[in-house]
């Protein structure tokens, strides 16, 4: 029984998703838990043992820049690993079509169509066994991996929502953003289970590849015809751009089966033993570090670093992944829920929590860095302290309510600063304090996003304080800042 696996990794140019990262570095080989973000879905996959022979990572990335990723886990794992470079953007579903030939290779039985921004135990082995068990009773073409949600705190939107018949589990309906949570409705984990020879057949879906060409050739048009316009701009009014605005996106393959009843089921995971939550703000990085190392700890112990005669057992602190050409002074302390990358320094004195220190980072004696990410070959001074505000606590402790009775502010502004903590506001970044009297919203920036980011190539001299920062890449920074964005 051979398995296939498509991995979607987006496209370019990246959005505002993990910047200031994502400027040099797409975003699904962000290092998390010491190990690129989709090395954690390969890893997975790799536990579905000799039936996976092939996993395509598709998206529209150049190839180089997977290239050194490829290499690397190609070493690490037995099956074949490929990459599928899409032509346009924002149709990924329509690629599934598009590269069947490849993706069919080695005939497999089953593939799994997997979103590479989500962080997850993949529990792969109990969907592949639900879905099994439905094909000898129907002809049951998608299983999707959902969760539910009845907490408003925990909601996440994820890749759409499902209505669901709780006696058979089958697909009454789907829908991108549901308005309200019914008890019988489940969140998609943007994780499909197809049957191969159904998928191909599938009537609703026969026109889906020569529709994926269409769209290309519009778009290669509309690209030529844009050089074009930009070499004759005097002449620019003359060329008729063909815009395509036409998408085959997962909605497309979902609500059709929802339709048939029969079709398609859900495979909801047990949170007692699995967890399941989307990345997609550079905020959420630290936590889903925390949440892989706290899973690892039970499974694969070997991927943290355990205390020996090199890093002494009173130097960590709970989990830490620290690579083996970091440097470490004996003298410093790190953790808890800290990553290290390679060759990267740290001195004498320094103390780490929290944080992801990338590859060839520098921390400089009796620095502090708690709360934060700092990018490729940045420096932190010696006596430099940098920290970002945590979220969930913040939310939920005791200083919170403090904050909003020291704001004094009138009922409206309390009714809607209690709506943004709650979740309610849809304000987004950092701030810049400006005029040194934040407001509410103000308030609510700090609060809700904490992590303090560095970019690569930033220099912070000694004994200054960061607090609630980004730093874009490549900057030299001399003094203490607040709440701001140093551009």
């Amino acid at each position: 029984m051979a398995i296939n696996a498509v991995i979607i990794i987006g496209w370019e140019p990246p959005s505002t998703r993990f910047r200031p990262f994502s400027i040099s570095l797409p975003p699904p080989l962000f290092p998390i838990g010491g190990y690129p973000l989709i090395f954690h879905h390969i890893k997975a996959l790799s536990n579905l043992s000799a039936d996976l022979k092939n996993v395509f990572l598709m998206g529209s990335y150049d190839e180089k820049k997977f290239r050194p990723f490829l290499d690397y886990a190609r070493t690490m794992f037995n099956f074949k690993i490929h990459y599928l470079q899409e032509e346009i953007p924002n149709n990924s579903a329509g690629a599934l079509f598009f590269f069947k030939e490849q993706i069919q290779v080695d005939q497999p039985k089953f593939l799994f169509v997997m979103h590479c921004d989500i962080c997850s135990s993949f529990p792969l082995h109990e969907m592949l066994k639900a879905h099994q068990s439905r094909q000898d009773k129907e002809a049951t073409l998608l299983t999707v991996m959902c969760v539910n949600q009845p907490s408003r705190a925990a909601r996440s939107e994820g890749f759409g929502r499902f209505i669901y018949d709780p006696k058979t589990w089958q697909v009454l309906h789907f829908t991108d953003h549901a308005p309200t949570f019914s008890p019988n409705q489940a969140t998609s984990c943007g994780i499909y289970l197809y049957t191969v020879a159904q998928l191909y057949t599938e009537p609703s879906y026969t026109d889906f590849s020569d529709k994926y060409a269409r769209i290309l050739s519009i778009s290669k048009d509309d690209h030529q015809e844009r050089s074009l316009a930009k070499y004759f701009n005097e002449f620019a009014n003359q060329f008729k751009i063909n815009t395509c605005t036409e998408q085959i996106s997962m909605r497309d393959l979902l609500a059709p089966m929802s339709e048939s009843r029969g079709r398609a089921h859900i495979y909801v995971i047990d949170q007692q033993k699995h967890f399941w939550h989307q990345i997609q703000k550079t905020k959420q990085l630290l936590s889903a570090q925390d949440t892989y190392l706290k899973y690892y700890q039970q499974v694969d112990r070997h991927i943290l670093t355990q205390p020996s005669s090199i890093i002494p057992e009173d130097q960590i602190v709970g989990l830490v992944c620290i690579h083996p050409t970091a440097e470490v002074h004996p003298g410093a302390r790190i953790g808890p829920n800290v990553t290290i990358g390679a060759h990267a320094r740290v001195a004498d004195g320094a103390r780490i929590i929290n944080s992801i220190i990338l590859e060839d980072c520098v921390v400089q004696p009796h620095a502090v860095v708690i709360n934060s990410i700092i990018g490729w070959s940045s420096v932190i001074g010696s006596w430099t302290r940098v920290e970002g505000l945590l979220n969930k606590s913040d939310s939920t402790s005791p200083r919170n309510a403090t904050t909003k009775m020291m704001l004094g502010a009138s009922d409206d502004q309390s009714t809607m600063t209690q709506q943004l903590l709650e979740g309610e506001g849809d304000m987004e970044g950092f701030y810049h304090s400006i005029t040194g009297k934040p407001t509410c919203q103000e308030i609510y920036r700090v609060l809700k996003n904490g992590v303090t980011t560095i970019g690569g190539g930033v220099f912070i001299e000694p004994e200054l304080h960061l607090r609630n920062v980004v730093v874009l890449p490549f900057k030299r920074v001399n003094e203490s800042s607040y709440h701001q964005i140093i551009v």
